[in-house]
């Protein structure tokens, strides 16, 4: 299945529109939630393993054009909120399976600092193989 073989910092790029769900990471407790369409040719990073099946219906994912997509996915009202850090977005294993292709890379580079750190600290593959 295809859960089985989804790992870490794996890039799988959307081969058409995709709709979806995103979260609002806030720098206090608590988070949102919205829809919101992943636009085709946008590369997506696995954030974390996925819990086995069927725990998980699906896995995080932060597009490599993070910054870029921002303002188009993330509702301004989210955005503008004092709480308001960061946002991933969620997909179902039967999305990442329709509407995605895995891409070979060697390096993971985001065009935004914040997700950049972000993944750094608490989602490289590298950092949460030593925990």
């Amino acid at each position: 299945m295809l859960f089985n073989r989804i790992k870490s910092g794996q890039i799988y790029r959307a081969i058409d529109d995709v709709k979806t769900l995103g979260m609002v990471i806030c720098k206090a407790a608590g988070s949102g939630g919205f829809y919101c369409t992943i636009p085709k040719g946008t590369k997506v990073v696995i954030e974390n393993d996925p819990w086995p099946w069927p725990i998980s219906k699906g896995v995080y994912a932060a597009p490599l054009n993070y910054r870029e997509l921002e303002d188009k996915l993330v509702p301004l009202e989210e955005r503008s909120s004092p709480i308001y850090d960061m946002y991933t977005l969620v997909l179902t294993f039967k999305d990442l399976k329709k509407y995605f292709v895995k891409e070979d890379m060697e390096e993971i580079k985001f065009d935004d600092e914040r997700m950049q750190r972000h993944w750094e600290k608490y989602c490289s593959p590298q950092e949460t193989s030593q925990i």
